[in-house]
């Protein structure tokens, strides 16, 4: 909702080759008092259950079963519990795509770019039944040490968008490759364009993290042929997180209210909405990229 919002995490990570890898739920919960809170779920191997050909997976008594498009999930940390299914809205995914460069192996699908959830979510405060509200779902895996990304997805009136891209280091994007920004309508990808950066504008403190300020707006000018898109983020919401291997960075979370102005295939588009936007910033970052916010 405008107020509330949730990210659910299952992750799985270390030498899996070597049996020495264990699993974790992440949960980060956006109050509507404008407080975040994390709840996690540590899990070692001797309880982690996946396949690489299916999306289902365990971690303890954190369930992942997808069947027939439908995704039932479930899972429990500290006072947490929650259960809800999540089905992906008719054509709007963006299939798998796996790049490698050096020793970053990154691959990536979204079967969900948006979709609607159902279920119930349950805190010390009490349980609350969600029905039909937004919903996103994407899976990641690779050899992603000392990487950073940038990454946002929205859903507007007609269309959809997601843009991401990976760094190694101070490399660019998946080593030598620009990020990437798809155009989603009623019928599926309607476009994949590419661009160089995204901009960020503005600068506001991050409570509790001194020296790092997030950005109040970001840009992304992206470019196919004769065709030429432009979106417009501002922020409206964010959470920092400065993770044991950020070498320094700082991790925002965001919540934004997107425009998208432009051609796709030759023909006008424009649209707007909202929707959730990743980026990593230096310890210093009161200085950005774009200076003040664009008009």
């Amino acid at each position: 909702s405008d107020d509330e919002w949730w990210y659910v995490t299952f992750l799985l990570g270390g030498d899996v080759a070597r049996a020495r890898f264990g699993g974790q739920l992440l949960v980060t919960r956006r109050r509507p008092d404008g407080q975040h809170e994390a709840f996690t779920d540590l899990v070692r191997a001797d309880a982690v259950r996946f396949d690489t050909t299916r999306a289902d997976i365990t971690l303890g008594r954190n369930t992942v079963v997808q069947r027939d498009g439908r995704y039932q999930v479930e899972g429990a940390a500290g006072p947490l519990r929650f259960r809800f299914s999540l089905r992906a809205d008719p054509r709007r995914y963006f299939p798998p795509v796996e790049l490698q460069s050096g020793a970053l192996r990154s691959g990536y699908v979204v079967p969900a770019v948006t979709g609607r959830a159902d279920g119930e979510l349950c805190t010390a405060q009490g349980c609350r039944t969600i029905t039909g509200v937004q919903a996103y779902h994407d899976h990641n895996w690779g050899s992603w040490r000392e990487v950073t990304w940038e990454w946002g997805t929205g859903h507007g009136a007609r269309h959809a968008l997601l843009y991401g891209g990976v760094r190694h280091g101070d490399s660019p994007a998946n080593g030598s490759a620009p990020y990437f920004l798809a155009l989603l309508d009623s019928l599926g990808v309607q476009q994949v364009y590419r661009f160089g950066a995204v901009l960020r504008f503005g600068a506001r403190p991050v409570p509790g993290m001194p020296g790092v300020a997030a950005p109040d707006s970001l840009r992304v000018l992206a470019i196919r042929r004769a065709d030429t898109l432009e979106l417009r983020v501002r922020v409206l919401d964010v959470h920092a997180t400065r993770p044991a291997t950020g070498g320094g960075r700082a991790f925002l979370q965001m919540r934004g209210a997107w425009t998208l102005r432009g051609k796709a295939a030759g023909e006008p588009v424009e649209d707007s909405g909202t929707g959730f936007f990743e980026t990593w910033v230096a310890r210093d970052s009161a200085r950005t990229d774009g200076g003040a916010s664009p008009r």
